[in-house]
């Protein structure tokens, strides 16, 4: 007896048959109809579906066989492995190979022997299809061909089982995860439509499972930006991929749930789905409530006091009353300071007033140069211990807004700018108008602001983390309080890089 040569891939080829989770797996119907379909066929009392293990060859499906392995050394399909095609074997007394075999010289007594092997696309040969028969025989030409073909179609048989193995665990995972997490998670198909929620979804909505897989997305999640069309909430979810957004669930009393939602996309190619996070936001919404209102309360119980303080320090300084220098010096510090909280606590209340929507604008016509010179009186003083230049480019433009507030704009940006700007810096500013709009430029030499954070910086208290910013003071305030009075004026507050470095402030309004 020739022992089977040992593939040269071996390693890869047992890694490969460990892919199919098949080996020491029941008996099933699928298999089986092959070994019958085979034996049928090629008219022979032994059929079997082999795969050669590391020490054995174990039948998947047989008929005609009791035993369930053989030892590889044995195994007719240890060589057959080895072919290229079908390995045929006339008569296995008179073959080299197989002739002391105790599979020939003894029970089931091989003679003829026929085994089409089961080639993984990649190459690997995992086993065989084989017909076995006690006597010496052939196979017609046409049995050949059916026994080839019946390998073929039982090869797919193991890839539609590894894959709907596959397809089983990562439900078995979806499904976990799903369940397994105290916040909503629910999986949405490119399409909008809800393929599955888990138990905080229900809790959530306080609708039944039932009510809500197979329904569209824009059922449970309305449209979070209010300047697109309604029901596109489906490709809102695509937009948000990978970003925190917020978005109003519909509970099943008809109440509103302000949620925070985080979208991803997960599975194989061609099924993937959306798999969206969806946060409760209602216990911080009514916090951050609580916190404004204390905010606000305190803000006005400072204000009376500090516009009394800031005024009789401001008369004890008008006033020639013999106070020495030293004296003097600390009044005028106590009386920059109290301009200081005032600026402070006008702020918060301007914050607390544009998150209640309550923020006041009263449009009429005015100049942008009028509101830009206010401002640059404002600054200037800043400017000048800074040892920061204004320089104002002349402008004529008229519009419709709030003076007063694009005063307040101006003072924040042109504040912020010198802030940044290098002792010696130039900060300037420019009016440009195209197609019934303006663009108000306020460009300065300092450090810039990062790409990524030039969103978070109109967001209250935030700040450029690891740069200058904290060292150079502010409450984080003015920006978000200019983005919010841009916006009610129905315009666009933005940063760049300038174009000699530092950075760009601009924002556009209407005429």
């Amino acid at each position: 007896m020739i022992a089977p040569k040992i593939p040269d891939n071996e390693a890869e080829r047992l890694t490969a048959i460990e892919r199919y989770r098949i080996l020491d797996t029941p008996a099933e119907p699928a298999f089986d109809d092959f070994t019958q379909l085979a034996a049928q066929i090629c008219g022979t009392p032994i059929a079997l579906v082999s795969l050669i293990d590391r020490r054995r060859q174990w039948f998947k499906s047989r008929v005609g066989l009791d035993a369930t392995e053989t030892p590889r050394e044995q195994a007719f399909c240890a060589h057959a492995i080895n072919s290229e095609g079908l390995l045929v074997v006339p008569d296995a007394s008179a073959d080299a190979r197989f002739e002391a075999n105790p599979l020939v010289t003894s029970d089931p007594n091989i003679r003829f022997y026929a085994g089409a092997p089961l080639m993984t696309a990649d190459g690997y040969g995992l086993g065989t299809l084989c017909v076995i028969d006690r006597v010496p025989r052939q196979l017609t030409e046409q049995q050949t061909a059916a026994l080839q073909a019946l390998s073929r179609r039982l090869m797919a048989q193991l890839e539609l089982r590894r894959t709907l193995a596959a397809l089983h665990q990562e439900q078995e995972f979806t499904k976990g995860m799903l369940d397994g997490t105290i916040e909503g998670l629910l999986v949405v198909h490119p399409d909008g439509t809800i393929l599955r929620v888990n138990p905080a979804v229900v809790n959530l909505f306080g609708k039944k499972a039932e009510d809500l897989v197979g329904r569209p997305v824009e059922e449970m999640l309305a449209n979070p930006n209010p300047y697109r069309p309604s029901g596109t909430a489906r490709a809102a979810l695509g937009s948000a991929i990978g970003h925190l957004t917020e978005w109003e669930g519909r509970h099943a009393d008809g109440s509103v749930v302000p949620c925070e939602v985080l979208v991803w996309v997960f599975g194989p190619p061609g099924r993937r789905s959306l798999a969206v996070h969806v946060r409760d936001l209602t216990k911080q919404r009514e916090a951050d409530r609580v916190k404004k209102q204390f905010v606000a309360n305190v803000s006005h119980e400072l204000r009376t006091p500090l516009t009394s303080i800031r005024g009789a320090l401001a008369l004890v300084l008008d006033v020639e009353t013999g106070v020495d220098d030293d004296s003097r010096e600390l009044l005028s510090a106590a009386h920059r300071n109290a301009n200081r909280l005032l600026a402070l606590v006008n702020d918060l209340l301007d914050l607390e007033r544009v998150g209640s929507g309550q923020l006041a604008i009263e449009k009429r016509a005015c100049g942008m140069a009028a509101a830009i010179e206010r401002a640059a009186d404002t600054v200037r003083p800043i400017a000048v211990d800074a040892g920061v230049s204004l320089k104002i480019e002349p402008t004529a433009v008229q519009l419709h807004a709030d003076p007063d507030r694009l005063t307040q704009v101006m003072v924040n940006l042109l504040a912020n700018a010198v802030r940044f700007s290098p002792r010696g810096g130039i900060v300037t500013v420019s009016v440009a108008q195209d197609e019934g709009r303006v663009r108000v430029t306020i460009d300065d030499q300092g450090p810039g602001v990062p790409a990524a954070f030039r969103k978070a910086i109109f967001e209250p208290f935030k700040q450029v983390e690891g740069s200058a910013a904290h060292k150079k003071g502010g409450t984080g305030l003015g920006l978000a309080i200019s983005h919010a009075i841009v916006r009610d004026h129905d315009g666009v507050l933005d940063v760049t890089d300038a174009p000699g470095g530092g950075a760009r402030f601009w924002f556009d309004l209407a005429l």
